[in-house]
């Protein structure tokens, strides 16, 4: 047990440290905000799931929304763009295989695309118009895990857009 509590210690300083990935976009600076009223003012409304703990909110070069969280004991990494390129501040091989859900939201669908990196845990990316999301934990979790919290967020996050079109 002390060995295995060192090296989840040792994880989640290495998550904290890179801004949410495990390489990419750790040299960007991100800046912290007080909530997801920021992140709206930036025409990227995304929060944490109801029942998230431990909540952080930043931006990364001023084009990234990002809400750090944990949620059913689980840290995630949750972020959306604008911008062309990858942004989820992953920077690793993935497996072959790939999840692919359908999120759907008031007569709206979009592709959830999850995808293990090589090195652990999951990511999952998906886009409503021209706003693209990702997810990403370090841990790992079985495929009815990432998938609850992917649709809970990809449903949210389009609701969310909708509103502040309004």
């Amino acid at each position: 047990p002390w060995k295995q509590v060192c090296v989840l210690c040792l994880a989640l300083l290495l998550f904290v440290l890179t801004g949410c990935g495990q390489g990419a976009g750790a040299t960007e600076p991100v800046s912290k905000v007080e909530g997801p009223s920021a992140l709206a003012a930036l025409g990227l409304p995304i929060d944490a799931p109801d029942g998230a703990e431990d909540v952080r909110y930043s931006t990364v070069s001023d084009t990234v929304a990002q809400v750090e969280f944990t949620f059913e004991g689980r840290g995630y990494c949750y972020r959306a763009s604008r911008d062309d390129g990858d942004f989820s501040g992953v920077d690793d091989a993935f497996a072959d295989e790939a999840l692919r859900l359908n999120a759907l939201y008031d007569g709206y669908e979009a592709e959830v695309l999850i995808r293990a990196p090589l090195s652990g845990g999951r990511l999952a990316e998906w886009a409503w118009e021209e706003t693209r999301y990702s997810l990403y934990t370090a841990d790992e979790l079985d495929d009815d895990a990432i998938t609850s919290v992917s649709l809970k967020l990809a449903e949210a996050s389009h609701a969310a857009a909708q509103q502040q079109t309004v």
